[in-house]
């Protein structure tokens, strides 16, 4: 794949985002309501005791030293490939599009509560945690359930309009779309579940 290539296919992503971009707002819309409803539920201490009690788990093998992190990146892996095949089988047709909008409003909700977790746990070391690693990781992959919402229902609506085969509604790289997402959520679960901890310990030892 060559440099003009890469570029060209850039242009065209650019486009197709600033194209959609009332779509773009209402998904942050959602993403926001879903970040609104977890504070809200996390002012009560037993829901994110019920709730997030394996993730805390987790986070305190990372701050303790104690992770199997190759296990804990392949289950990451697997949760979010499964969120990106959500978002994919919900705008397979464009009535049934909205469930993504939900389904991402539920993911922002469970990552609010997740950082209210960490830092009802850890304190100064959850809020760390939180400043540092929750919320740009989450954020950022909370961007590309988005990103994939606005590409997914393009095609739902480009296929609903030009009444389309549905074979044929998955041109215009789209396959090469969502394999780029792919690629990107992989270089961010890489670096947050393989690497960030890592260094985030060795921040810890060295410190204490």
């Amino acid at each position: 794949m060559n440099k003009k290539y890469i570029e060209n296919y850039l242009f065209l992503i650019k486009e197709k985002l600033l194209k959609n971009l009332s779509t773009i707002i209402l998904a942050v819309l959602f993403v926001l309501v879903g970040i609104v409803l977890g504070i809200i539920l996390s002012v009560g201490g037993n829901t994110i005791l019920k709730v997030l009690s394996s993730q805390d788990q987790t986070m305190s093998y990372y701050v303790y030293g104690s992770a199997d992190i190759s296990a804990i990146f392949f289950n990451r892996l697997f949760i979010y490939i499964f969120a990106l095949m959500v978002i994919f089988v919900f705008c397979l047709h464009y009535y049934s599009s909205f469930l993504s909008l939900i389904y991402i409003t539920y993911q922002s909700m469970i990552f609010a509560i997740g950082v209210s977790s960490l830092i009802d746990y850890h304190g100064v070391i959850g809020i760390l945690l939180s400043i540092f690693f929750a919320v740009p990781i989450n954020l950022l992959l909370l961007l590309l359930l988005v990103i994939e919402y606005v590409i997914c229902l393009e095609r739902a609506k480009t296929c609903q309009k030009y009444k389309l085969k549905f074979a044929h509604s998955f041109a215009n790289n789209f396959w090469l779309d969502m394999l780029s997402i792919l690629i990107i959520a992989l270089i961010i679960l890489v670096v947050a579940n393989l690497i960030y901890p890592l260094v985030f310990r060795g921040i810890l030892i060295i410190n204490y």
